[in-house]
């Protein structure tokens, strides 16, 4: 992916809206936040019975026109960034785009797909300048930043005590606890519920990841050297493995990879597993 200046925007590698680029940007209107409701009237009294609320998905429109040196280069840029926006040929259900912006001092990111595309054939002029409308279907309502940022828990072995003969005094108890569970709370940012991406690293077995109110389990044994990489983004919810096999079976019966979510400011992630040489995370 490109590193994006200040009003660049990028689709699946294709950058436009810069000021050596061949595509400008003349007016972008992202969507105004609105809710799909379920309200009614009151049959029994004045008012309205609230329902659930669920923020509605909506498009970005882009206004755009080249600006090129004639109008060769300018079909060009035309067809090329096309053929970025419309994914020439069909899209499975899990098809994504990843529309990426920089404003200021921030670039962000939205998933969704390239939706309508307009260019008149007749509104070429001289020296290649020629109107480009464009929409995008954000698959969800929410904007992320476009720096990941990741966590490592490592493997904590079963902590074993008890009491040495002879015994001594003065003697002192302590209490001990065996687990095998590692926790850290991790920073998340923003102000809404984030997916995250999960990576299981062998050699261990019955490896599972819990957050609050979510749980995501493997239940097949990871070799040394292998991993598992479960992926909860939208448009994505796959679990594969380090030679590329597509795994979601293996995944436990209680795992709900569209709860598992991360919610800000910090939430308390814990790894557990099965590792006797307690170098797995």
């Amino acid at each position: 992916m490109a590193t994006l200046a200040d009003g660049q925007f990028e689709i699946d590698g294709y950058v436009f809206g810069g000021v050596w680029d061949g595509l400008k940007i003349d007016k972008v209107d992202f969507p105004e936040m609105s809710w799909d409701t379920q309200d009614f009237d009151n049959m029994f009294d004045v008012g309205m019975l609230m329902g659930q609320d669920r923020l509605r998905s909506g498009e970005i429109t882009f206004e755009l026109r080249t600006d090129t040196y004639s109008i060769d280069d300018a079909k060009g840029v035309v067809n090329s960034f096309a053929h970025k926006w419309l994914k020439s040929g069909s899209r499975s259900p899990r098809d994504m785009s990843i529309l990426r912006y920089r404003i200021g001092n921030r670039t962000m990111r939205v998933y969704g797909r390239g939706r309508k595309f307009k260019h008149g054939l007749d509104g070429w002029s001289l020296g290649g300048a020629s109107p480009v409308l464009c929409t995008f279907q954000m698959q969800t309502p929410f904007f992320f930043a476009d720096d990941f940022r990741s966590q490592r828990l490592t493997y904590m072995p079963e902590v074993t005590g008890g009491l040495i003969h002879p015994l001594k005094d003065p003697l002192t108890a302590k209490g001990t606890q065996a687990t095998s569970v590692n926790s850290a709370l991790e920073d998340v940012g923003g102000d809404a519920p984030t997916p995250i991406v999960i990576r299981f690293y062998g050699p261990t077995a019955s490896a599972v990841m819990k957050g609050d109110g979510w749980s995501v389990a493997y239940n097949a044994p990871i070799p040394a050297g292998g991993w598992v990489q479960i992926d909860t983004r939208f448009g994505y919810a796959t679990c594969y493995d380090n030679t590329g096999r597509i795994v979601n079976g293996n995944l436990g019966w209680s795992t709900n990879l569209t709860k598992a979510r991360v919610a800000p400011p910090t939430e308390l992630l814990y790894y557990t597993g099965v590792d006797p040489t307690n170098t797995s995370y």
